[in-house]
């Protein structure tokens, strides 16, 4: 994702561009394993198996995480904290819930 971020950013995609480009990325990842097989909201006490819905989902959470810190990406710093910050905490969750991989 790093090298589609640094050959979109040189040769200025178009936005249709990105977005087939990221997708075609992601499911190559989804592919691979990485992907929701089931949700669970403990707050909420709701879980269960996606089915069906587990590629459509995967590809939205992931496409809809790295569109989201797009406007960042021209202020220096801010971004590479921010996402540093954020996977430090997601970590941490995911240990804590006893899904450290």
């Amino acid at each position: 994702m790093t090298l589609w971020g640094a050959y979109e950013h040189h040769y200025r995609l178009s936005f249709m561009k990105r977005i087939v480009g990221q997708w075609a990325i992601f499911s190559a990842l989804y592919g691979l394993g990485f992907h929701f097989v089931s949700l669970e909201w403990t707050f909420l006490n709701l879980s269960g198996s996606l089915g069906v819905w587990t590629y459509p989902m995967t590809i939205l959470w992931m496409m809809t995480m790295s569109n989201i810190l797009y406007p960042m990406r021209r202020i220096d710093g801010l971004l590479c904290g921010y996402v540093g910050i954020v996977a430090f905490f997601m970590a941490m969750l995911s240990f804590y819930e006893g899904q450290a991989m």
